[in-house]
């Protein structure tokens, strides 16, 4: 399975596919990134519970989307990291910027609340 990305109304929902390393990263970075522009996205998601294998490129993906999201005032949300991936995300301090769940549809809802007070 490869990395698929679905727009959630404001925010994008990331899901990759078995394996995640330097021969994809380049390319799963310009489709996230052209996604983000193209649909003004607030909030990302990212779902790595397909994910076995995954190397420092994953990591590169990870905090660059929390750099750009983070300067418009959004945010990034790791979801379904399996134990080793969520081991290297440990190792690495990730979870010192991003946030950690395993419930995309918890996180989905509270990220459209945030959206609905940010109308009112």
């Amino acid at each position: 399975m490869d990395t698929e990305l679905f727009l959630v109304g404001n925010t994008l929902l990331v899901s990759f596919g078995e394996e995640l390393d330097h021969h994809q990263a380049g390319k799963i970075k310009g489709r996230i990134d052209k996604t983000i522009f193209g649909n003004r996205v607030n909030d990302v998601v990212l779902d790595f519970a397909n994910t076995k294998f995954m190397d420092s490129s994953g990591i590169g993906i990870v905090i660059g989307r929390y750099k750009l999201m983070k300067s418009v005032g959004g945010s990034v949300t790791i979801v379904h990291a399996q134990n080793q991936v969520d081991r290297i995300f440990e190792l690495a301090g990730v979870y010192e910027y991003v946030e950690k769940s395993d419930n995309v549809a918890g996180v989905l809802e509270k990220l459209e609340k945030k959206e609905e007070e940010k109308r009112q």
